[in-house]
């Protein structure tokens, strides 16, 4: 990444670097920053996976790095608020109606950008 890249996408480095101080993540082999949360989360080139993560899982998260790097400081705004609330907010919505949650907007986008091919 340029310095160009690197203001363009601000905001989420800096949440990024946050959330890996506090968690104590630890960058592996492959880039990726392994958490204990069973949840992935991606901040730009900060990508939350637990060590158990699934290839889909990765390729998904690394999807929303891409997202990132289009949308550069509406990142947070467009997909990693609406994401959070629907991951956290709607579990039984999801259950309830039957609803993946890859079908949200921002998912399914992520999915598509890391070719991911869900059943």
């Amino acid at each position: 990444m340029n310095i160009l890249s690197y203001l363009w996408c601000a905001p989420q480095l800096i949440v990024g670097l946050i959330v890996k101080v506090f968690t104590g993540a630890k960058k592996d082999e492959r880039g990726l920053y392994i958490w204990n949360s069973g949840y992935g989360l991606s901040l730009d080139k900060f990508v939350f996976v637990n060590k158990n993560a699934s290839e889909n899982t990765i390729k998904h998260e690394q999807g929303h790095t891409k997202q990132s790097r289009m949308l550069g400081p509406l990142y947070l705004v467009v997909i990693g608020i609406p994401s959070v609330i629907w991951c956290h907010f709607f579990e039984g919505y999801r259950k309830k109606n039957n609803i993946s949650y890859y079908d949200f907007f921002c998912e399914k986008w992520a999915d598509e950008l890391g070719g991911v091919k869900r059943k």
